[in-house]
């Protein structure tokens, strides 16, 4: 961008012109910024200068180290199966970034999201926002001129300085706490309790799944009664529920539809919509199986939690012994605990594919974290995804088993070019 241009977004109003424009720049910003970035306070003053936008519509705030998108997700489902106007705030995105708000089911359009921005600019350009925190604001602004009567909220990192906790929810979850962006949020896992623990504010319904969160109402996770699993969906009892359908696999899907049920309860949401919101509901790249024949599953696992939560569930729905070879895609980003994320995939793995993005860690980082894990793997290098991805089509016999993992902006470049 010329310095002439770049002049320009300081002293014109209205000057994005496309989603792309207000990227470069964002990307701009972020890059010179450095450290010091992660506060609340620059997205305090926006939602102010904005006249308080999340405070129009009732929030669900969600947060936690792994499920929280697709608890949101079956939350935001059962609201709408109730009939309520409901706004859906999630990342990251997987194919492009309007995708974080949705609204009855529609993303934004481009030029929607232009003009909106374009309309508040003047108001907060000064604040110099973050990506994240310029998409929250904007998000909860545009929750507030559609006339919402519900927003699900999902936590981006941590929750205490997180860019979303300027909400005040009506109801706010804690799924879990587990190691994860301990350099932001502390090396334990009470620490990153406390931290993520804060959305749960005085006043609001507070429910978590984790024992190290020591606020809200703690629930029992592990109360439902899975009646039948496989490759299409789950069928389970919890408590009153009988037979719930749902269109997600995993027992860890299973512990979040207890979370969501239990949000719906206590909003007094009516029995048939909680049903029907649950069959419904969808989560991309969430155990998701994109080919049958070979059996190709995507899984957006990306620390050693979702990973553990991944493979116990594939094992559950899956004969892996009668695989002739597990062929896994893999990459992971440069900030992931490589060797704890790795070691529930790799007992069963037989060839790694191991690739990158733009924020991915070195190639021979993983392969040599690889090899201490599993010696006897063959393992294969190709840095772009999409080439990698082929590979794997290349390579994947009608008895084999592929697996695609460890990050969902290496999944997400593969939905854009529709190979997934």
């Amino acid at each position: 961008m010329s310095k002439k241009r770049q002049a320009s977004y300081n002293v014109l109003m209205p000057f994005f012109t496309s989603l792309a424009d207000i990227e470069h720049y964002l990307h701009k910003q972020d890059a010179k910024r450095g450290t010091g970035c992660y506060t609340l306070e620059r997205v305090q003053q926006a939602v102010v200068r904005l006249d308080n936008p999340q405070l129009k519509y009732k929030v669900i705030h969600v947060g936690g180290t792994s499920g929280k998108g697709s608890t949101c997700q079956m939350i935001y489902s059962i609201l709408r199966s109730a009939g309520y106007k409901t706004g859906i705030y999630t990342s990251p995105h997987l194919t492009g970034p309007l995708e974080r708000l949705v609204i009855n089911g529609r993303s934004i359009g481009e030029t929607a999201f232009v003009k909106l921005l374009n309309s508040v600019w003047e108001k907060i350009k000064d604040l110099q926002l973050t990506y994240f925190e310029l998409f929250t604001v904007l998000a909860l602004y545009y929750f507030a001129q559609s006339q919402v009567d519900y927003a699900v909220i999902e936590v981006g990192v941590g929750g205490r300085l997180d860019a979303t906790n300027v909400v005040t929810p009506k109801v706010a979850v804690v799924t879990d706490v587990g190691l994860d962006h301990t350099d932001l949020l502390g090396k334990t896992k009470r620490a990153i309790a406390k931290e993520k623990e804060v959305i749960i504010k005085p006043g609001c319904i507070g429910l978590t799944g984790s024992t190290y969160v020591k606020c809200g109402r703690q629930l029992n996770l592990n109360e439902a009664d899975i009646l039948k699993q496989n490759l299409t969906g789950t069928v389970f009892n919890y408590k009153t529920f009988k037979n719930v359908q749902l269109n997600l696999v995993g027992k860890y899907q299973v512990r979040n539809a207890i979370l969501a049920i239990t949000v719906a309860k206590a909003l007094h949401v009516n029995k048939t919509a909680i049903y029907q919101g649950l069959k419904q509901v969808k989560s991309k790249a969430r155990f998701q199986v994109v080919s049958k024949q070979p059996l190709i599953i995507i899984d957006g696992a990306h620390n050693p939690q979702k990973m553990r939560a991944f493979t116990d569930s594939l094992r559950q729905v899956v004969k892996v012994k009668d695989y002739n070879q597990v062929i896994v895609l893999l990459a992971l980003k440069y900030s992931k605990d490589a060797t704890a994320t790795l070691r529930s995939l790799l007992k069963f793995t037989d060839v790694l594919i191991l690739t990158s993005f733009d924020q991915g860690m070195s190639l021979l980082t993983l392969r040599q974290v690889a090899r201490q894990l599993n010696p006897r793997l063959k393992i294969i290098l190709q840095k772009d995804p999409i080439l990698a991805y082929q590979k794997l089509q290349t390579m994947l016999q009608p008895k084999d088993l592929g697996l695609v993992t460890g990050s969902l902006y290496m999944i997400g470049k593969l939905m854009k070019k529709k190979l997934v």
